[in-house]
């Protein structure tokens, strides 16, 4: 028999950096009131679901994010650097004006100057996957962590060419389900935010 191995990749509630539009990478934004609330009906979302371990980026806004689910089932959340966001660099902290007006008439590439590139971020999110799955085998984890890094955490287990710096667009609490059986992963939800329909903000 073939041991069921379940990863719930969760992007963090809207932070006060994501409220005034900036991007973020290692700023280390807590959550606003209104991610806050997100957050709370994502923890009654996993309330009477059943797992064995939760993981978070070490990132106010993830490690928040976390423990609005660990709180209802009494379980430490462990964090790991590997889950942190892109390193944005120069731009962290920018609004997308300042962006245009940082790189000018030059064209923006995907590095930022001082920043991580896709491959970097790629060789860090496998060597997170891959530990975690060793010692986890069988087991239901929920991983909480940034856009850029679940998406790239997904393309890896699909086996998507690190190319594109964000493959896949994730709201903010979405819930992604990656399955491993028999040798395969096998993407069973995507961005997935019902959760949120209370709030009357689903796209």
């Amino acid at each position: 028999m073939h041991p069921h191995t379940t990863f719930y990749f969760i992007r963090h509630a809207r932070s006060e950096a994501n409220a005034a539009d900036r991007v973020q990478g290692w700023l280390d934004s807590p959550l606003d009131a209104h991610g806050r609330e997100q957050a709370s009906l994502l923890g009654e979302r996993f309330k009477r679901k059943s797992f064995h371990a939760i993981i978070a980026s070490p990132s106010q806004r993830a490690a928040q994010t976390a423990q609005a689910i660990a709180a209802h089932h009494g379980l430490i959340v462990r964090k790991d650097e590997r889950l942190l966001e892109y390193n944005l660099g120069a731009i962290t902290g920018m609004t997308l004006p300042e962006i245009q007006t940082f790189y000018g008439h030059e064209r923006h590439g995907h590095t930022p100057p001082g920043g991580e590139s896709v491959y970097e971020i790629r060789e860090r999110v496998q060597s997170f996957m891959t530990d975690t799955f060793a010692t986890r085998v069988g087991q239901t984890v929920i991983i909480v962590s940034h856009g850029g890094t679940i998406s790239q955490m997904i393309a890896y287990a699909i086996g998507l060419p690190a190319i594109r710096p964000q493959p896949f667009s994730l709201g903010n609490t979405s819930v992604t389900r990656l399955e491993y059986s028999h040798g395969h992963w096998k993407l069973r939800s995507l961005n997935d935010r019902h959760h949120l329909l209370k709030m009357d903000e689903i796209d």
